[in-house]
């Protein structure tokens, strides 16, 4: 079937801001055009195609699930860049076609059910994009392709989420950052910044093509004990490495300070660039998009974790209760059992504020 999605913030005519007479020295109220009539948009449309099957055995000790699924998205909204002369830097369009598949495996086990009783829930999903059609020339979106996995990149035939980065040629003997002009060693950050996306660097999703969690639950007598494991493969963050343009005007202070280029002879132990005042031009652009500081993301957490008590009785149930139990939640714990850069990065937070763990007491009770 098909469903359409569209959003508020994008009209399709033209529409006014207004501003409080004191927004202008004339303490005067005023308005200005906020975005330009767009008479042709139309509904986000998707399209899916799920196929699937149950099963179990015939004690149901073992059971699951198989989806594959197919989504194909027509007139997908995206910003397109506008000509300055036409007073409008950008505006929401339908761009783009878009096409993904992807296939989800629910398994579930019951290993032993005797005084002790241990089971287990394994969710497996794998999900693949590639943009099939674009209805605007290249031109009207950015012309700088690098991008670090936060935006859709729409380019016929790729991965939309494909996190793109410029080729790294490393330091030259002053400290200072190298790319790739074509073949040829260059510090020409404006050139660099606008090689074709054919020159980048690609290095895979931002976001995981695998993905899933295995949740274990183990119990005895009237205890049981619950944790749920998470697990993401296949895709790439650019880490946040250090900005002299950043730590010149608000001292902002990054780790890679300490080994930063300092003397000739560094280029060779070092990729962090020497500390330059005032910084070149685009060199700080280029170095934070550069395939050096492009890492493999691929993780295994600990998520969650439940212990909780049966407290029901016999004389509880007369009363009506058909289960009580006491139980101690922990969320959003976050603990890395694995990760594939060695850099000690959690790919989740590179610059945003880790979410503290949650812990909560409580009584459960159903009643008959």
């Amino acid at each position: 079937g098909y469903a359409g999605s569209f959003s508020p913030d994008v009209p399709a005519k033209t529409t006014l801001r207004y501003y409080q007479p004191n927004f202008t020295i004339l303490n005067l109220p005023i308005a200005g055009v906020a975005s330009a009539a767009n008479p042709s948009l139309r509904w986000q449309k998707v399209g899916t195609l799920n196929i699937g099957a149950d099963i179990s055995s015939k004690n149901n000790r073992y059971s699951g699930s198989i989806d594959w699924y197919s989504k194909k998205t027509i007139d997908l909204l995206m910003a397109r860049t506008f000509d300055a002369t036409t007073g409008f830097s950008s505006q929401i369009t339908n761009s783009a076609d878009m096409i993904g598949h992807g296939l989800d495996l629910e398994f579930n086990a019951t290993w032993f059910k005797r005084k002790w009783q241990y089971t287990t829930k394994l969710l497996f999903s794998y999900t693949t994009n590639k943009i099939t059609e674009v209805k605007s020339r290249d031109s009207d979106f950015a012309s700088n392709y690098v991008n670090s996995g936060g935006s859709l990149l729409i380019r016929k035939g790729i991965n939309p989420y494909s996190l793109l980065s410029y080729r790294w040629a490393g330091l030259n003997n002053q400290g200072i950052p190298q790319g790739y002009l074509n073949d040829t060693i260059s510090t020409d950050y404006t050139l660099i910044s606008k090689m074709p996306l054919s020159q980048l660097v690609n290095k895979g999703s931002a976001i995981p093509p695998f993905f899933g969690a295995v949740t274990h639950e183990l119990s005895y007598k009237n205890w049981n004990l619950a944790l749920n494991i998470s697990y993401r493969f296949g895709y790439w963050f650019n880490r946040n490495p250090i900005s002299y343009d950043a730590l010149y005007r608000k001292l902002t202070v990054n780790s890679d300070y300490a080994n930063r280029w300092q003397k000739p002879g560094d280029e060779n132990s070092t990729n962090i660039p020497a500390l330059i005042y005032p910084v070149p031009a685009g060199m700080d652009a280029f170095y934070s998009y550069a395939e050096i500081n492009v890492l493999r993301a691929d993780n295994i957490k600990l998520d969650w974790a439940t212990l909780s008590y049966n407290i029901t009785s016999a004389s509880q149930s007369k009363k009506g209760i058909a289960n009580a139990r006491l139980l101690l939640n922990a969320n959003n714990l976050n603990l890395m059992l694995w990760k594939a850069n060695k850099q000690g990065l959690d790919p989740d937070y590179i610059r945003n504020l880790i979410t503290p763990p949650a812990f909560t007491i409580g009584c459960n009770i159903t009643f008959k």
